[in-house]
């Protein structure tokens, strides 16, 4: 019975934690926007001079590439479990994913003062799966925080639930890294190569 209770509570503070860490997000993405509508006028221009130069580039798939993505894709999601093994981990957890929130804000509110609507489509190409991942495995890892966290009980807790969990990140890493290197830059090339034809006019900055 006392079992059964320490497990209750266990997913009662990882539900609050998650709260927590929600709340904290939509608060980075908020500072993020404001941030980015206040940003310089040659923040947009480096931004789109460094897209424009990625359209140029004949990239080709090597080892380094291939670990740069994976440390690009998993660094978050890792932080996410020890984080919450320390005391006070959720408010750590907290700044984390605020920090985080706000700077994918930023990104995309850069893409959007650089070209416009066009902008957001350029975005989401280069920085939508990644985010939808990482976000995704942070939120699956980020362990039920306590006030006496425990390694071994955090292992076996919640058993079968977390396995699973572990699995299902591992896949969506591994399938997004895969995308990064393979997919993802020839959809990039494609809309530059669009933006470049004359489809489409720089906005006026």
């Amino acid at each position: 019975m006392r079992d059964i209770d320490k497990t209750r509570d266990m997913r009662t503070g990882g539900e609050f934690s998650l709260f927590c860490m929600a709340l904290f997000f939509i608060c980075g993405v908020a500072a993020g926007q404001v941030l980015a509508a206040g940003a310089p006028d040659s923040v947009s221009d480096e931004l789109r001079e460094y897209i424009l130069e990625y359209g140029e580039l004949n990239q080709k798939i090597s080892w380094k590439s291939v670990l740069t993505t994976a440390v690009t894709y998993a660094r978050y999601p890792l932080i996410a479990a020890p984080l919450g093994l320390i005391p006070g981990g959720i408010a750590f957890l907290c700044v984390f994913i605020t920090i985080y929130g706000c700077l994918i804000s930023f990104a995309a509110g850069s893409f959007a003062n650089a070209w416009g609507e066009f902008g957001i489509v350029m975005g989401l190409a280069s920085m939508g799966l990644r985010c939808l991942i990482t976000l995704l495995c942070f939120f699956l890892l980020a362990p039920p925080v306590s006030d006496s966290p425990d390694l071994i009980k955090f292992i076996k807790f919640p058993g079968e639930i977390w396995r699973r969990r572990v699995i299902l990140c591992v896949i969506l890493l591994i399938t997004g890294i895969l995308m990064e290197i393979t997919l993802i830059p020839h959809i990039l090339r494609v809309l530059i190569a669009y933006y470049l034809s004359g489809s489409l006019t720089p906005p006026r900055l």
